[in-house]
């Protein structure tokens, strides 16, 4: 369970990537069906897929510094 924790970290921050991803495609289909705005469909869509890029790839570079860290530590 507390094996490869750097390499679990990195994939949990995909997981949350494209998880982000694909919510943020939903929240402009929802957008877009509620007749909000073409516009506003499109800009819940960037945000979300800029935010979610950004924010996990802290969590992605955690998941390497730990990963390292185990490295040095052999």
């Amino acid at each position: 369970m507390f094996e490869n924790v750097g390499e679990k970290i990195k994939s949990f921050a995909t997981i949350l990537t494209v998880l982000g991803i694909l919510g943020s495609f939903i929240g402009m289909i929802l957008v877009w069906v509620a007749k909000l705005g073409f516009l506003l469909g499109l800009v819940v869509l960037v945000v979300g897929v800029i935010s979610s890029y950004i924010s996990n790839c802290f969590i992605y570079a955690f998941g390497e510094l730990v990963d390292n860290s185990h490295q040095i530590a052999i």
